[in-house]
């Protein structure tokens, strides 16, 4: 995942909390957020965005540093937003040594306000803050887990390996997001098996992708999107109940300390 500094997460823990903030009022909570993102270019964006098109609709993108799109694709992505009518604003995490975009698109990006791209990005805090939407993201473990713990719905583009069982795990039966399908390019073709009754036929071509693309952005701002991060939000609550005091978490390190630490040890034969 991008990477953050030492001195982001400590101030991150000053934030994220809500419990910190739950007796004061809503102009002591912002201040201290904006005390955290005055930091960091990523959370002065998102400060910003905020002030400017309300909570819940920025977007963050991250492929993490392994993985990385068919340039094209992204493209394609980009530009899918800056020509959304209701705008977007987004931050593009670009970690990874394959990450490339033409010079062209960057100067669109800077000159439209709509978006920032960094090398590096606090995620955990970007996914904390209130302007946050959604987050596009190949669904590796670690983003899966850090979005669902923060209550952020989804855009999946899953590349191989437990990615795709994430992306379906998370669009299909938890209704945390949206998985993209066109943008499918291995050499096995034909039908995905969702997306309506009858699935999704994948076509792949650059004008299925942006249609594709369009509409879940679309989808994103209306009932959908919304259904979406309701249901994730209540994942949010069941994660933090389960990493409370008498939690699953707890539970379960119970029963490992009980098979591993307290069973007296057999005798040697």
């Amino acid at each position: 995942m991008p990477r953050t500094t030492t001195a982001a997460l400590d101030i991150h823990t000053s934030f994220d909390c809500e419990k910190s903030y739950a007796g004061g009022n809503r102009k002591q909570k912002d201040a201290a957020l904006d005390t955290y993102k005055s930091k960091d270019p990523c959370m002065l964006f998102l400060n910003d965005a905020r002030r400017r098109y309300g909570e819940r609709r920025a977007i963050y993108i991250s492929f993490g540093t392994t993985f990385f799109p068919e340039p094209a694709h992204l493209v394609i992505l980009m530009e899918s937003i800056l020509e959304l009518e209701q705008p977007m604003p987004f931050i593009f995490a670009a970690a990874s040594p394959l990450a490339f975009l033409p010079a062209e698109l960057v100067q669109r990006i800077q000159n439209s306000g709509r978006g920032i791209i960094v090398p590096y990005a606090p995620q955990q805090a970007i996914l904390a803050h209130p302007a946050l939407g959604f987050m596009v993201t190949h669904c590796g473990a670690g983003g899966t887990f850090e979005a669902l713990s923060q209550g952020v719905p989804v855009i999946a583009w899953p590349f191989l390996l437990d990615q795709p069982i994430h992306a379906l795990w998370m669009s299909e039966v938890l209704d945390t997001g949206f998985e993209l399908l066109q943008i499918r390019n291995g050499p096995v073709k034909g039908k995905a098996y969702r997306g309506g009754p009858f699935g999704t036929e994948i076509v792949g071509t650059a004008a299925a992708i942006r249609e594709e693309m369009r509409a879940v952005l679309v989808a994103c701002q209306g009932q959908e999107g919304m259904r979406k991060r309701a249901n994730a939000e209540k994942i949010r609550k069941r994660i933090r109940h389960a990493l409370g005091p008498g939690g699953q978490m707890e539970q379960h390190l119970a029963v490992l300390k009980s098979l591993f630490v307290d069973t007296p040890p057999r005798a040697a034969l």
